[in-house]
């Protein structure tokens, strides 16, 4: 299974990157808002997901985890493949489309090309609950100081929520301790 690939974008396509890695090409289809973060020539390093069919191998990138974490959430719901799953990820960025999954705002997928009333309504059913991939301030589940506060006993929202604000790159013993000092007020 590919997971990962760093390599230089040899090539910009439509939907699709050819990502150079030492001398093999990967066609990588990508969102519009990654394409243009990534420039031609310059080395790149995208997060993978494959889709495997019986006729076709297809790579799909994401430059952040919440992103290739909502695909694979969305593909799980009857009705969205990987093109609708990757429309919807170009329609709004990750975390509007979480939020709207839990507030059970349907509109925002049926606006999707491809997408009618029902496919959205099922998305924002099945969803709901699953989607704590981020907080509204976008931390990721990935990030260590998360994961402590949801095994101290707090949950994924409330650990996001505590975490707002704070930089990326702070020391994860400083974000945990500052989070609890702002959860016992």
């Amino acid at each position: 299974m590919i997971a990962l690939l760093r390599g230089r974008v040899a090539q910009k396509d439509v939907e699709y990157i050819v990502l150079d890695v030492s001398g093999v090409g990967y066609a990588v289809y990508v969102t519009p808002q990654t394409m243009a973060q990534l420039v031609e020539g310059e080395e790149a390093t995208l997060l993978i997901t494959e889709n495997i069919k019986e006729d076709s191998y297809t790579l799909y990138g994401f430059l952040e985890p919440s992103q290739r974490q909502l695909y694979s959430r969305l593909i799980s719901v009857n009705g969205v493949g990987p093109k609708v799953a990757m429309a919807i990820l170009a329609s709004n960025d990750t975390e509007r489309l979480i939020d709207a999954i839990r507030q059970g705002n349907v509109a925002i997928f049926s606006t999707v090309s491809g997408i009618g009333a029902k496919t959205s309504q099922r998305i924002v059913l099945e969803l709901k609950g699953k989607v704590d991939l981020t907080g509204s301030s976008g931390t990721p589940t990935e990030d260590p100081a998360h994961q402590a506060l949801v095994s101290l006993g707090y949950s994924p929202q409330q650990a996001s929520d505590a975490l707002r604000g704070f930089a990326s790159d702070m020391p994860t013993a400083d974000k945990v301790k500052a989070a609890l000092q702002g959860l016992k007020q």
